[in-house]
């Protein structure tokens, strides 16, 4: 995780960070999802690794181990719209690409390198530390762009997503499968906006809408999102999770993992034989005197 260079200079002394969890929005927004049934519309299980270093608890997602080239040939065309998406709408005023797919020039060589099929445009990540009850918390979270106002007010998240659940008879299919997991992801890494395109399933982004995420709530009803609700059941997954990864020991590996297809599990917790996901740089940096 890229959060531990940011980190690493922030040692307050030999004890440590100072906080009681480090981890990524992404691990906080799967937690957050167990409520709503979904992660993301996409995925339905997770599994996250957890150690004790230092007093505090590291917190990382397995990431799915396939490239996109490995993905499904409509999965690559989706997961390149998404990412097109994001540098048609963060490119210079001065810069001609219509974000309806089509340009009135060919693009650069150097462009169509950069960005390819598969890579997104470069965004940035922001180390946050807050305190959700009495959990201390410094997380890594992706931006996908910015406004010109202070940070993080000016931080935006950028999405896509299809004209059929946007228009489907039942507002709540948008509001469940995009608007909570958008609402998981923003809260804890205190983005305040969403911009998102409506594309077609040819990929052509057609509008473009935002919402601000702190209106989410009220716009899909408290019966679907109670946001003291989503944020203490938080905050009791971080108290078990940090009862049982008690042992001071990066060789220490824990998983919790959840799964929507076994209803009434529940998320399940188990130590394994692993070696440590810390960095061992990182891990010499901090022991260092």
């Amino acid at each position: 995780m890229h959060v531990f260079r940011r980190l690493a200079p922030l040692r307050q002394g030999p004890p440590g960070l100072n906080v009681d969890f480090i981890t990524t929005r992404g691990s906080l927004a799967r937690i957050l999802n167990v409520l709503s049934g979904n992660v993301g519309g996409k995925v339905n299980k997770w599994t996250l690794l957890a150690t004790r270093f230092r007093g505090t608890v590291y917190l990382s997602h397995i990431e799915d181990d396939r490239t996109d080239k490995e993905l499904p040939p409509y999965v690559q065309k989706v997961c390149y719209w998404g990412k097109r998406f994001e540098v048609e709408i963060t490119k210079a005023p001065t810069q001609t690409t219509s974000l309806l797919g089509s340009s009135s020039a060919p693009p650069p060589e150097n462009e169509v390198k950069r960005h390819g099929p598969f890579d997104a445009y470069p965004g940035f990540y922001s180390v946050v530390r807050f305190e959700l009850e009495n959990h201390r918390i410094a997380l890594r979270a992706e931006i996908d762009a910015q406004t010109k106002e202070n940070p993080p007010s000016n931080y935006l998240e950028l999405k896509v997503a299809t004209q059929n659940i946007i228009s489907a008879p039942d507002p709540q299919i948008f509001n469940q499968k995009r608007l909570v997991p958008w609402w998981c992801q923003s809260i804890v890494s205190g983005t305040p906006r969403i911009v998102y395109g409506i594309r077609d399933y040819d990929g052509h982004v057609k509008s473009i809408e935002q919402v601000k995420t702190d209106d989410i709530p009220d716009r899909v009803g408290q019966g679907n999102l109670n946001k003291d609700k989503y944020l203490l059941f938080l905050s009791k997954m971080l108290s078990w999770i940090k009862e049982i990864v008690c042992v001071e020991d990066v060789a220490a590996v824990y998983t919790f993992q959840w799964d929507s297809n076994t209803p009434g599990r529940g998320v399940t917790a188990t130590a394994r034989d692993a070696s440590s996901f810390l960095p061992e740089w990182y891990v010499n940096e901090m022991n260092r005197k």
